[in-house]
């Protein structure tokens, strides 16, 4: 076998080695985080003041699907490789997701490892996007609110009969609201969160900044 063929060949093999191990890889995980960013806050860094498409145009955003993450009780996988994504998908996305590159990348860091196709990851999220309602009093605030974690996340269970407090955590960035992270079975139904999901807010008091 001519020198170069012999290297094809086992470039192929190792292709298709790895094209297994990534399927098993994505077989395993234990459940689904369903992260959800507040866009108001989002809107104040220095990354979403450049964020034309997300921050710069006529829709205000509040919650949006940061991303679909599959996870291990403890841990998770990330980029498993595996089918590309195609432009449509990514326009499909941009209303919960308004953003091309975080489309992007959450597929390649975390889609990937979902077993799923594109098309199938992205209508899942969409799909668990559309099961949780952010509480009326912190859902649009024309003004920043101070409340207490306990107290917004009694809101969200409140807002969302059936969500215990273990299936979900509230992050903070300071003192401000960040994200809402939701944990689900494959089947989309809330479960207890493992150790990597826990809440972040620090202070007694945060911040949830008004649509902008």
């Amino acid at each position: 076998m001519a020198g170069g063929d012999a290297q094809a060949q086992a470039g192929s093999l190792a292709r298709a080695g790895a094209a297994v191990a990534n399927a098993l890889t994505a077989a395993k995980f234990d459940y689904y985080v369903l992260a959800l960013s507040w866009s108001p806050q989002h809107c104040t860094t220095p990354a979403g003041r450049r964020d034309a498409v997300q921050c710069g145009g006529t829709r205000r955003y509040s919650f949006i699907v940061h991303g679909l993450w599959p996870q291990y009780e403890r841990g998770w996988p990330e980029n498993c490789g595996g089918e590309a994504l195609d432009g449509r998908v990514v326009q499909q996305t941009l209303d919960i997701m308004p953003s091309p590159k975080l489309i992007r990348h959450e597929w390649a860091k975390h889609g990937t490892c979902s077993g799923l196709t594109p098309v199938d990851y992205f209508a899942l999220a969409r799909k668990a996007f559309s099961q949780f309602r952010a509480p009326d009093a912190y859902g649009k605030p024309d003004r920043e609110i101070y409340v207490s974690p306990a107290k917004y996340k009694s809101a969200w269970m409140e807002s969302n009969p059936g969500l215990d407090s273990s299936e979900f955590a509230v992050l903070c960035s300071g003192r401000f609201l960040q994200e809402v992270r939701v944990c689900l079975d494959r089947n989309l139904n809330p479960r207890p969160c493992g150790s990597s999901v826990r809440d972040r807010c620090r202070a007694p008091e945060m911040i949830v900044q008004p649509l902008r």
